[in-house]
C-alpha cells in the first residue's frame, strides 16, 4: 500500500451490491423457493448474474454454496473467495447440528478493510427457511468489499434496497460528505 492510498479510496463514491443466492439451507418445502434455487444453480444464470453485476456496480459480493469447491469456477475466476460457515439446526430431535459453508465471491476495486478474516467459523444458527443473513455476516462482507460508510452505497442485489447493516454503520473519520 502506498502513501495516499486511503485518501484515494475516498475520492469517489462507489456502488456495491451483495447477492446471496437463494440457496439457504435448510429449505422449506415451498415450490416458489425451490424454483428460485433451481434457477440459480444453472451456469447460464450465474454467468448472467456476474455480467449484470459488472455492468451495474463498481463492486459486488455473491454468496454461493461451498461444498469442497464452488460451482462454475470459470465464471468466478477473477474474484476473491472468502468462506463463512454456520451451524444448521437439525430438523429432527434425533439428529445432530451440522455446519454449512458459503463461499463469498468478492469483486471489488477496493482493498478489504479491517483485515477481514478470509475464513470464518461463525456461531450463527440457521433455522429452516431463514432467508436473511446476520448483521455479523453482512459487516464481514462489507469489510471484504472495502465499502466505506458515509461515502459508498451498498444494496441487496435482489431487492435493490440499501443494506441496513451498512447504512447504520458509523461514518469513518475522514470521509467526505
Amino acid at each position: 500500500m502506498h502513501v495516499g492510498w486511503y485518501e484515494n479510496q475516498l475520492d469517489t463514491a462507489m456502488r456495491f451490491a451483495i447477492a446471496a443466492l437463494p440457496h439457504i439451507f435448510p429449505q422449506l418445502a415451498d415450490p416458489v423457493s425451490l424454483d428460485a434455487v433451481r434457477h440459480w444453480v444453472d451456469a447460464d444464470s450465474q454467468a448472467q448474474l456476474r455480467l449484470r453485476l459488472e455492468e451495474e456496480f463498481d463492486g459486488f459480493a455473491v454468496a454461493v454454496p461451498f461444498r469442497h469447491r464452488i460451482a462454475y469456477p470459470e465464471i468466478w475466476a477473477r474474484t476473491r473467495i472468502a468462506l463463512w460457515s454456520s451451524v444448521v439446526l437439525p430438523t429432527s430431535p434425533l439428529r445432530s447440528a451440522i455446519r454449512t459453508t458459503d463461499a463469498i465471491l468478492i469483486d471489488s476495486p477496493r482493498e478489504q478493510l479491517y483485515s477481514a478474516e478470509p475464513s470464518v467459523v461463525s456461531k450463527d444458527i440457521l433455522r429452516r427457511g431463514r432467508r436473511t443473513k446476520s448483521d455479523e455476516w453482512t459487516r464481514w462482507v462489507l469489510a471484504h468489499l472495502g465499502a466505506l460508510p458515509g461515502e459508498d452505497s451498498v444494496v441487496d442485489y435482489f431487492s435493490r434496497l440499501p443494506v441496513p447493516a451498512f447504512t447504520a454503520m458509523i461514518t469513518l473519520e475522514g470521509t467526505q460528505t
